[in-house]
């Protein structure tokens, strides 16, 4: 898929009718994530004082990773916080900023210029002048109303994507904007790990879902459950 399919495709999709709020139809109340949940919670309310950060939620396949981010993002859509959202997808590993992309065009209304990302390309100069410009632009947006910008498996995203959270996190922190980036435990490549240990740099705190006890897969999912609680980002 190229830069420009995705750009039409988001385009349509702004079209169609908005989908109900992440985490009220077809999701059991989430049960045993209680710290997480709260965690989250409070990040996203602080975003209202103009205070943003960096989590990441790391877990094993089934752990609810997305499930929990999509509790996150029913709580900022009840709040006055714009949310973006995409996800790495290995079918776009070959997309310059594919994932990176998808968030920024994920409400309809770009917050990058769609002409300057028909050009984009992987070229050094190139990524200096498109980080500049998103810093800028994600900058004025989180001005106009505090951005919750979600990023789930991390370990799919392309090499541009990668590199791009490298810097603008770090770069973004006085603003009232909040990542929230999903990742697998285990073996990652040298790029995602360079991408987890920026996020680290810039103050990211981790939400490590470990396993839920004896038959808490199905309590969760029945809402019951444990979960483990919150450690710093290391």
């Amino acid at each position: 898929m190229t830069v420009d399919r995705t750009i039409r495709r988001r385009r349509r999709g702004a079209g169609h009718a908005p989908e109900p709020p992440p985490g009220t139809v077809g999701d059991p109340p989430l049960r045993g994530r209680d710290a997480e949940v709260a965690d989250l919670t409070g990040a996203i309310a602080r975003l209202r004082d103009g205070r943003g950060g960096i989590r990441l939620v790391e877990g094993d396949p089934g752990s609810g990773r997305t499930r929990l981010v999509r509790e996150a993002r029913a709580v900022a859509e009840s709040l006055p916080v714009r949310v973006l959202s995409g996800t790495g997808r290995p079918d776009q590993q070959v997309v310059p900023f594919g994932a990176l992309l998808e968030v920024l065009l994920s409400d309809g209304r770009p917050v990058v210029d769609e002409g300057l990302l028909r050009t984009l390309s992987d070229s050094a100069e190139q990524r200096f002048w498109l980080f500049r410009t998103m810093r800028c632009q994600l900058e004025q947006a989180a001005l106009d109303r505090p951005l919750l910008l979600v990023l789930d498996d991390l370990h799919w995203c392309d090499a541009g994507t990668l590199t791009a959270l490298r810097t603008l996190p770090a770069r973004l922190s006085s603003h009232a904007l909040l990542w929230l980036v999903t990742v697998r435990t285990g073996a990652l490549d040298t790029d995602v790990r360079a991408a987890v240990s920026g996020l680290s740099d810039a103050g990211a705190r981790t939400i490590r879902l470990g396993p839920l006890p004896p038959d808490g897969g199905g309590r969760d999912r029945r809402g019951r459950g444990r979960g483990r609680a919150l450690r710093p980002l290391a």
